[in-house]
Parts: structure tokens; sequence; C-alpha cells
């Protein structure tokens, strides 16, 4: 069988062995650009220009089937049009692909569109469901908004909610994810500016005054970057306490700054009060006319191996800390000049999560702007409710209500190293799953959408500079690799110089996170015959180590 397709409004079916013309189906919306048979011939696809340009039929009868709204869609930078739909598809697991100003995958048997894939002229892209959740090409959710309601939004203001790669593989595997959150129903991130702030001090610190004005979704949490990493977080709890109220004209918020000597880039975002969709940056810069005191590197290094309940026993994690303690103390120290400051806790009762909140607390007042702050820990991670958590000695059960009141959740370790001060962090996490959950679709069944990947992406992404974690959700982090985790033995491999790909005598941030991900990948595949994919994030690039 054949089927044209004009611009007359209407397509017809012909018999390829006769050339009959067999019957004609009455399109309706001005030219047909498309037609394609699905593999059994007994249905076919027709597309073309307007807003409900897909329409699905019964070839024997030639009945209209089902009709797909497309609607509109909103471009990169707001540009918002229907378009027409210059190509269509069947597949052979039941979905319908078609092609215009963005592609979209379609489900045969309802009708409803799984997701829709957007391609940048740059190379990068984006895919999102139609309840927004969406994943992408590194920076690529900068430059695709959506509109909500009469408003357009950038899609990564919704990223600490939205950003779920294996709900879009869920949806594309047929198995949508139910009662999530739709983008939108999210309520909107409050306006921020940064006022009455110098330009030029001669101090190192300044008095930061931000401007927080809520425009519906009420104020959350309140992030400031300095020259791109995260210093410093106020939670919504205490905007009140700390700021000069007057609901009617919003909020202004004074914060101390520490400052860099030279040049001070500056920026403030605020959350909703869900913290769920952020908004538009303000951004400041400061010229700082002070000293440029040499960097200390500070480390707190946590390694786990016994816990409340005997079954959760690690085995390497304590000689991890160790391994990265020494290895620090070797190889750090000779390029920081002995101005490296450790503190290692592996005991009980210093494993708790109290205890290790306090720890990196004090950091807050011993670090300078310009020193390095590492943070490793070593110990199993799970995921909760939508919710990342790392085991601390003293949880005994993975239920829900353990894990927030005695484990680290993602939100906690966030906020303790959001407010320490160093402009350059390392965060390192050695977690092994507490129970290895299976493949994506399953994760995502399991974790409302989050995988353990995901959750430290974005993380890394908070806290600014470099991430480096052991292992995704799918996997086991492989143990027993010379009596360490294979992860942090390879992290402290390539910290003695093995990751120095340009031989000049340093170990640079963007060299280590290279090593750690082609070695682990390589290591575990080579001699265990299973894949160890770690997750990596660089956002800040300086040298960690001296290899002679």
């Amino acid at each position: 069988m054949l089927a044209s397709g004009n611009w007359g409004g209407t397509i017809k079916l012909w018999d390829t062995a006769s050339g009959q013309e067999l019957r004609t189906l009455d399109w309706q919306h001005g030219g047909v650009d498309s037609v394609a048979f699905s593999p059994n011939g007994r249905v076919l696809v027709s597309g073309g220009a307007g807003d409900s340009p897909i329409k699905l039929w019964d070839t024997e009868s030639g009945k209209l089937l089902r009709t797909f709204k497309v609607g509109s869609y909103v471009r990169p930078f707001g540009l918002e049009a229907y378009g027409p739909v210059t190509s269509v598809a069947f597949s052979n697991e039941g979905m319908l692909a078609s092609g215009g100003n963005a592609v979209r995958l379609w489900d045969v048997n309802s009708g409803a569109e799984r997701v829709k894939l957007i391609s940048l002229s740059d190379g990068g892209w984006l895919a999102i469901t139609p309840e927004g959740y969406y994943d992408a090409s590194p920076g690529a959710d900068k430059y695709v908004n959506v509109r909500i309601g009469n408003q357009v939004y950038g899609v990564d203001q919704y990223r600490n909610r939205f950003y779920r790669p294996l709900v879009v593989q869920a949806a594309l595997a047929g198995k949508p994810i139910t009662d999530l959150a739709n983008i939108a129903n999210v309520k909107p991130a409050p306006s921020v500016a940064i006022v009455d702030t110098p330009l030029m001090v001669d101090k190192e610190e300044v008095k930061v005054r931000v401007h927080v004005t809520d425009q519906g979704g009420g104020i959350g949490d309140v992030r400031f970057y300095l020259n791109g990493t995260l210093v410093g977080q106020v939670q919504s709890r205490d905007i009140l306490l700390r700021s000069n109220t007057d609901t009617s004209k919003g909020h202004t918020l004074t914060y101390n700054l520490k400052l860099v000597a030279g040049k001070n880039a500056l920026q403030v975002i605020a959350f909703n009060a869900e913290n769920s969709m952020q908004s538009i940056e303000a951004v400041h810069t400061i010229k700082a006319r002070i000293a440029d005191f040499l960097p200390t590197l500070h480390a707190l290094i946590i390694g786990i191996d016994e816990y409340d309940n005997p079954k959760y026993k690690l085995q390497y994690a304590v000689a991890d800390a160790v391994l990265i303690e020494k290895t620090l103390n070797d190889n750090a120290a000779k390029f920081y000049k002995n101005r490296v400051r450790i503190q290692r806790l592996t005991t009980r009762p210093k494993t708790t999560k109290d205890v290790i909140l306090a720890a990196l607390k004090g950091y807050r007042i011993q670090v300078k702007p310009n020193d390095v702050f590492l943070f490793f820990i070593a110990s199993h991670g799970t995921i909760d409710h939508g919710e990342f958590y790392l085991l601390t000695s003293n949880v005994d059960s993975v239920s829900s209500h353990i894990l927030r009141a005695s484990a680290l959740s993602q939100k906690d370790i966030t906020s303790a190293i959001a407010n320490i001060p160093a402009t350059k962090k390392i965060v390192l996490i050695d977690s092994c799953n507490s129970g290895k959950l299976g493949d994506a679709i399953q994760v995502a069944l399991l974790t409302r959408g989050l995988s353990e990947e995901t959750a430290l992406k974005l993380l890394g992404e908070a806290v600014g500079s470099v991430l480096l974690s052991a292992a995704t959700s799918q996997q086991q982090a492989i143990e027993g690799y010379k009596s360490h985790g294979l992860f942090t033995y390879v992290v402290t491999e390539g910290m003695k110089g093995a990751a120095d790909e340009n031989r000049d005598g340093f170990v640079w941030t963007n060299e280590l996170v290279g090593y750690v991900d082609s070695q682990v990948r390589s290591i575990s595949e080579s001699h265990f015959g299973q894949k160890q994919s770690p997750t990596t994030g660089l956002t800040g690039i300086f040298p960690l180590t001296k290899t002679h």
C-alpha cells in the first residue's frame, strides 16, 4: 500500500500492485507534509501544519483513530510557534516520532506525548517530559524556556527539582512515574537584587545587602556564590530573623561576605519556599585592595566501617580515609608548603551525624576565601523519597524516619559546605550502596526519579569547584582493590602524580577528574569484569598536589 498527501487537505491510499486508488482520507487541516505506515501496515500516521497536525488512521476502513494535540513549543529565547510536522515515523515499541521545530515521541495507544527532544545550534540537546522533568547536555537548560501561564522561564531555574534523567528514561520506556509534581504547578521564585553594596573596598570582609521580593511562591534559601563557588547560604527560616522586613516591599538581607584579593564576582540566587525553583541571578563585582595571603588546604576526612546495625559493616572505609590523609600529607604539603590542616573522623562517637555537622560548622571560622577545602567521606549511600543520604555510624535502619533523623542528607551536606567561605572546594564521596537497586527504570520507580548520580551532580553544582563520587545507583562500588575501595585508590594514585597529564609537576583538578573517570572505568572492567562509572563534576580548575 502507498499513501500520498497533498495541499488540498486529503490523503490518498493506493494499491501498489495495481496502482488503483483505494480510498481518500479527509485531512481537514490544510497541507499534508508527511505520512508513514505502522510496521504491520494497519495504521497510517499523517503530519502537517496547524495546532493539531498529527492524525492516526485505520488503513482498512479509513477511519480516523486519534488526533495528537501538539500545541505550541517555546523555543530558545522564548520564541513560541506551532510549526509544521515535517516528518513522522513508527517504532516497533508502540511509539511514534514526529519531527518539526522539535522532535516529539508519542505513545501510539494513548496518544500521550512521552518526551520532547530539542536540539540547539551549538550541538547541545535537551529532552523534557510533558510534566517538565528533563535531561540535557551540560549547560543546555540555560538556553531553553518553558511557558507557565503567561510567563516564560528558563528551564535551568527548575534544575534543583526537575533535572531527573531517570524520569526521562522511564517515560521513553513507556513506564512513566505517576504522582510526581508538574512544572506548571510550581510557584514562582522570588526576585533578587544586590543593593547598597560597594564596588571597591580595602578590607577582607564586606556587608552585602540583598533585596528579596516574593513573587507568589514564598521565599526559600538564598545562596551566595563568590567567583563561581558557593560560599554562603541563608535558609528560609533565618531570613526573617536576619532581614529588615516589610512584606509589601520584600526583605532586605545583610550578609557578611569574606573577600579574596582583587576581583570578587558575586552571584546571588533565591529559591521559592519549596526550593523547587530559583530566581534569575543577581550579580555584582567588588574589587578588594587587600593582601593576597598564601592558601591553606583544610581537609575533613571521614571513614565509617562500624554502624549500629552490624549488617552495614564495611571493610575498607577507614583504610580509605587513612590513605587519603597520608596522600595529602605526603603530596599536598609539597604545594601548600606545610599549610595543610587535616581532621580525620573514623571512630565512634566521632562518626555520627551531629559530630560531623559540628566539624563542618567549625570550618566557617577557620577557612579564608583563598583557601582550599576538601571533604572526603567513605560510607554507605542510599536514596529515600527523592532524597540522597549518607549513612553515619548511628544509623541502624534505612527506614525513612531513621534516615531523616540520623543520616547525612544531601541538603545537610550542601548547607554545611555552602557556608565554608573557601572559593575552592573538593568533595570526594566513596559511597557503597546499602542495597543494589537494579536497572535504571527500577531505580526511577523506587526513588521517585532521583538517582545517586543525579543527587551528587546537583550537590556538586550547588557547592561549586570539584566533585568526584564512586559509582551510580545502578552499580555497586568495587571494594577490595589493593586493600582499598577502587575509587579511593585511584583518587590517591592520581594525587600522587599519575594524573599529572601535562607533566608540569602539579596535579590540577581537571587532570584528577579526567584520570579518575578513565581509570575507575578501565580497572573495574579489566580486573573485576563489571562496569563502575564514577560521577564527576568540575567548575573550578586549580592545582591540588605537587609531584616533586
